[in-house]
């Protein structure tokens, strides 16, 4: 029979107490230092703060923000286009006005009734329409013309010529263009 040795008895291991302190003091800093980030993301709500907490979560935070700000850009925009919309419909339904009166002038002096003295008339209540016309087609809005497409020009878009007694035309004059 296969008989084993004895084993000898297991030697008390000598733990100094430079040893032991030395490990109370590691695990106290650590503690110190899990309950500093436990009161960090209870103060500020935030899981990660720093890229290394948590890489993959930080980059993901990360393109988070870049959408929310992207969408807060998109936001701003809308805002503005339609403040812009609101002005033109507005300046849109005042053009209106002016045609309709214009057109109501028109057919007036269209029948047989109408006089050289009532042609003159009606022809200064047209230029003051067309005048009209012109001033809105030069409406402001923020630092360009309302009705001035997309350039930044700082000449007035519309001109309205006076080269005879009675308006012609409306001469649209082309953006300035920038050096």
């Amino acid at each position: 029979p296969c008989t084993e040795p004895p084993r000898p008895a297991p030697r008390p291991m000598r733990v100094s107490t430079s040893l032991t302190t030395h490990d109370t003091i590691a695990r106290l800093m650590d503690s110190s230092r899990r309950l500093a980030e436990a009161q960090m993301r209870a103060t500020t709500g935030k899981r990660v703060t720093r890229m290394s907490d948590d890489p993959s979560d930080a980059t993901n935070a990360m393109h988070a923000a870049g959408s929310l700000r992207g969408l807060a850009q998109y936001k701003r925009n809308i805002e503005a286009i339609g403040s812009r919309l609101d002005a033109e419909e507005v300046a849109l339904d005042h053009l209106t006005s002016i045609l309709t009166r214009a057109r109501e002038v028109a057919v007036g002096q269209a029948g047989a009734n109408s006089s050289a003295a009532t042609r003159r008339a009606a022809a200064a209540e047209i230029r003051q329409l067309l005048e009209q016309s012109g001033q809105i087609g030069n409406t402001t809005f923020g630092d360009g013309y309302l009705f001035g497409g997309s350039s930044a020009a700082t000449t007035p878009p519309f001109d309205v010529d006076q080269v005879s007694e009675v308006p012609r035309f409306v001469r649209i004059v082309p953006p300035a263009v920038a050096p």
